[in-house]
């Protein structure tokens, strides 16, 4: 005669086996499986629970996961010491992977063996990628406030010293106006008006880097000729090359049509050409030349100025290594030049490089490719 509890006790496990969404299964002391619920087929691929029977974690897993389960459980069943909601990433056979938390213990029969082992697998994905995304998220935030806390003690060192000039020249000129003459007057008044410049075009990078910083500046390219644009920009510099006796040479086609955004890239010349005037003696000479390679047209600003050691060469296109240094003629500069470059350039998809050797000159070149779909 039936005992209507015992049925009654198998109607409620069949219950729980088909409605949980968590993973169940039973294995045999070899890792075969006895019995799984309707979820844990599911995950598995297969529509019939008992499908898996006779089956182990390798006809399901990769075999990384599966061995490292195998002896999970054989440890289990050598010991009898249950694991308990431990974290793991799935990889199943096929690509897919998931995060799971899992525990397992053993199953004895009556006469108190372990005769196998039976496992509960909960579905932790969405949590975890969610740990994992505001892991990555936090970890931005600090590297950004680390630039931000680098850039701007960087930024107040740089606006001290100029400051401190000006004050300084000012107060010699106040105090001694009666007995300096005209032409030491001349000399502080050009003085002050480098300084100014100076700090006139720091206050300009600065405003351009945090336009860009909050993607506030409008990003316009069109197919046009970027030989004329660079034409432009280098007609602007000829009379300060000429002022320091620098020779400028063009090595450009007649025409060369690419889609780019005009403002961004005079931006990039310009500073390429500052730079170049800037760290190149009187009597030296700077080439400007541009060519149609395969996938992208690439322009070079050549100099046979004083180079850049290989202590500094890391520091350039960097914020975290903010690099500012004097020209041939102490001329001053804001160091954000080049990093303004880096960004308008990468907007592009292209690539800013620089070869150079102390006292023979450097290479600033960038790239911007020819196909591209532009956001």
């Amino acid at each position: 005669m039936n005992n209507p509890n015992n049925d009654l006790e198998k109607y409620f496990f069949n219950v729980l086996m088909d409605n949980i969404p968590d993973r169940i299964y039973f294995k045999d002391i070899n890792g075969k499986y006895i019995k799984i619920n309707k979820s844990a087929a599911l995950r598995r691929g297969i529509k019939d629970p008992d499908e898996a029977i006779g089956k182990t974690d390798f006809d399901f897993f990769t075999a990384e996961h599966a061995e490292g389960a195998l002896k999970d459980e054989q440890d289990i069943i050598k010991y009898g010491k249950a694991i308990e909601n431990i974290e793991e990433k799935q990889t199943w056979i096929g690509g897919k992977e998931d995060w799971a938390s899992t525990t397992k213990v053993p199953i004895y029969n009556d006469a108190e063996e372990i005769i196998g082992t039976f496992g509960i697998t909960r579905d932790i994905t969405v949590r975890k990628l969610a740990q994992e995304a505001l892991s990555q998220s936090e970890l931005k935030l600090r590297e950004l406030n680390a630039i931000k806390d680098k850039f701007f003690s960087i930024i107040a060192h740089d606006l001290r010293g100029p400051f401190n000039g000006l004050f300084g020249i000012l107060d010699m000129v106040r105090e001694e106006f009666d007995e300096i003459g005209i032409d030491e007057v001349k000399q502080n008044l050009k003085c002050i008006n480098d300084i100014l410049r100076n700090l006139f075009q720091l206050l300009e990078d600065l405003l351009e880097w945090g336009r860009i910083q909050r993607n506030a500046i409008e990003f316009s390219p069109r197919e046009e000729d970027i030989c004329q644009a660079i034409r432009n920009v280098v007609d602007l510099y000829s009379i300060n090359a000429k002022n320091k006796n620098i020779t400028l040479y063009l090595n450009l086609p007649d025409r060369l049509k690419v889609k780019f955004d005009k403002k961004m890239v005079s931006t990039v010349i310009r500073n390429l050409m500052t730079n170049a005037i800037k760290f190149t003696q009187p009597w030296g000479s700077i080439n400007v030349t541009a060519m149609d390679e395969i996938d992208h047209v690439k322009i070079s600003v050549q100099d046979t100025g004083i180079g850049i050691s290989n202590d500094n060469l890391h520091r350039l296109f960097n914020l975290t290594e903010y690099f500012s240094t004097q020209g041939t003629n102490k001329e001053g500069g804001t160091g954000l030049g080049l990093i303004l470059c880096k960004e308008f350039v990468e907007k592009h998809g292209g690539k800013i490089s620089v070869e150079t050797e102390l006292k023979k000159g450097s290479i600033f070149s960038f790239t911007i490719p020819k196909e591209r779909a532009f956001a």
